[in-house]
């Protein structure tokens, strides 16, 4: 659909956004953000371990 005048009255444009795909985007959004989280915590986990077993404390409570 091609618009030529934007100053019309929108409910006559109708929906302009993927109206049947909202709610798979959400679950992939959802699905993502929580594999992200764990992959994240399983990685700082694994570098705080690993500083911990060479002896480095104050390096693995740092806030770097």
């Amino acid at each position: 659909m091609k618009f030529e005048n934007w100053a019309g009255d929108i409910s006559a444009i109708g929906a302009i956004y993927p109206s049947n795909s909202e709610f798979a985007l959400v679950l992939i959004g959802l699905f993502l953000w929580i594999a992200w989280f764990l992959v994240q915590a399983r990685m700082e986990n694994r570098q705080y371990e690993e500083e911990i077993s060479r002896g480095e404390p104050s390096k693995a409570i740092s806030d770097e």
